[in-house]
């Protein structure tokens, strides 16, 4: 994927049926690129992420343990 970022996009919006242009696929792979998220990783509150009860504890219950 990380090969031609592109043309996955369009493999996805084929498999969901978004329809989305070339130019809003240019503007989803841009706005997900690592360079993007990293530098928005500051908009992200931990507790968007992980439920209060969670962080109190230091757990992240939704992470599935294999069982």
């Amino acid at each position: 994927m990380k090969e031609n970022i592109t043309r996955e996009l369009k493999r996805l919006g084929a498999f969901f049926g978004t329809g989305l242009s070339k130019d809003q696929l240019r503007q989803v792979a841009e706005y997900t690129s690592f360079s993007q998220m990293k530098s928005r990783s500051h908009t992200i509150s931990p507790i968007s992420t992980y439920s209060a009860r969670s962080m109190k504890e230091m757990k992240r219950d939704h992470v599935r343990k294999g069982r």
